[in-house]
């Protein structure tokens, strides 16, 4: 971009035509120190079928505009199958997960 104003990956790829595939997407754990508000919960999943803090989190990786697939990794096979349920609730849409940002931390 040529224009002198600063972009983040994610708009450049946009702007580019690209998707982008995100890797770790729990911070390696590190994005659970404490439990997310019941305010992200609903933000995320306002029919509040998602059980844990690790569905909410890959919830919002795979509500972000631009990213096409993300990875994590897991050590035991319930896990894997606990976070595949997020594929029956439907992506963050842009209007809610917007307002994560405004949630007061």
């Amino acid at each position: 971009m040529s224009d002198g104003k600063y972009y983040t990956p994610l708009q450049v790829a946009h702007k580019l035509g690209l998707g982008v595939m995100s890797s770790s997407s729990l911070l390696q754990m590190h994005l659970f120190q404490k439990p997310f508000k019941p305010e992200i919960g609903y933000l995320l999943d306002s029919h509040m079928e998602l059980q844990s803090d690790i569905q909410l989190a890959l919830q919002f990786v795979r509500s972000t505009r631009g990213i096409v697939t993300s990875l994590f990794s897991s050590s035991k096979s319930e896990h894997v199958s606990s976070n595949l349920e997020i594929a029956t609730t439907n992506a963050t849409n842009t209007t809610k997960y917007n307002l994560l940002y405004k949630v007061e931390r």
